[in-house]
């Protein structure tokens, strides 16, 4: 299989996932306020999603270039 398509193939994924953590953070948000385990899990996925936001920036750009 052709190396870009590997790559595009990622990418769509990541952007799956990203969707998916921020639905999640909308969710934990307002339960985060009171609930110790919903604000460690909002941490955790605010964390993953920066990730794969990063991820997936530098895997448009390598496409790009």
């Amino acid at each position: 299989m052709d190396p870009k398509r590997l790559i595009e193939m990622e990418l769509e994924k990541l952007e799956l996932e990203i969707k998916s953590l921020e639905r999640k953070l909308k969710l934990l948000e307002p339960i985060a306020e009171e609930d110790e385990e919903a604000r460690l899990e909002l941490i955790g996925t605010k964390a993953l999603l920066n990730l794969y936001r990063s991820d997936a920036q530098k895997l448009a750009e390598f496409l790009t270039s």
